[in-house]
């Protein structure tokens, strides 16, 4: 039970969150962009699953500072799953070895933001992985050791 509508909206974002970060331990083989394609198919899944309420959410998210504290703990555990997806790659020599990794992570958080919000303001319209993989396979392009 739930004193307000406030505290049933945290709940769900909170829970959201946690499913969310856990496809961040899924095991996935190939490339990083195959790594990270997983994950966008990860989540889409999940926000699909959400239906209209992961639209309501994201509202309550851009205008609640508890959530937006949410949201910006989730970002920074994705960060961490992103620059471990990153230095594995440079690891491999896939990856230029002056790639400076804070900022590609930097630069994958912001296209995952942008198309994130382009896909809700569309109302799921479009397959929110396969777009955020087109736009990965451009920025990987500039990663990619030469």
């Amino acid at each position: 039970y739930y004193d307000s509508k406030h505290d049933v909206v945290a709940a769900r974002c909170r829970r959201l969150a946690r499913s969310f970060l856990g496809f961040t331990h899924d095991e996935v083989d190939g490339s990083p962009r195959e790594q990270l394609f997983a994950f966008f198919t990860s989540v889409e899944a999940l926000f699909r699953k959400e239906g209209t309420t992961l639209l309501s959410l994201y509202g309550e998210v851009l205008s609640r500072p508890d959530l937006r504290a949410v949201d910006a703990d989730v970002e920074q555990e994705i960060s961490i799953f992103y620059r471990s997806v990153l230095q594995r790659g440079r690891s491999a020599n896939i990856f230029r070895r002056d790639l400076d990794i804070d900022l590609a992570t930097r630069m994958i958080l912001d296209l995952w933001s942008a198309t994130l919000q382009l896909w809700v303001i569309q109302l799921a319209s479009f397959g929110l992985a396969r777009k955020l993989d087109q736009k990965l396979g451009i920025l990987i392009q500039g990663m990619a050791k030469r």
